[in-house]
């Protein structure tokens, strides 16, 4: 993990209407904005990944605790 990383500053990146929570839309407009065009199936696989509570939202606690997960101590 490099030093100036920031899960709040990458959640923020990808909610950029400061919303308070990552959706369909935020995310495939992140990775276009990237040069990445994801399919529909692919967008929604990053977020059943994420999303703990079924809302098909992914707010910061369930953005967060995944990273920390996948980067543990």
């Amino acid at each position: 993990m490099r030093n100036d990383y920031s899960t709040y500053g990458s959640f923020r990146a990808i909610d950029r209407l400061n919303e308070g929570e990552i959706n369909f839309e935020n995310i495939k407009r992140f990775f276009r904005n990237q040069s990445s065009y994801l399919s529909d199936r692919e967008v929604m696989a990053i977020i059943r990944r994420i999303d703990t509570d079924g809302d098909a939202k992914i707010n910061y606690s369930e953005f967060s605790d995944f990273f920390r997960c996948m980067n543990p101590p």
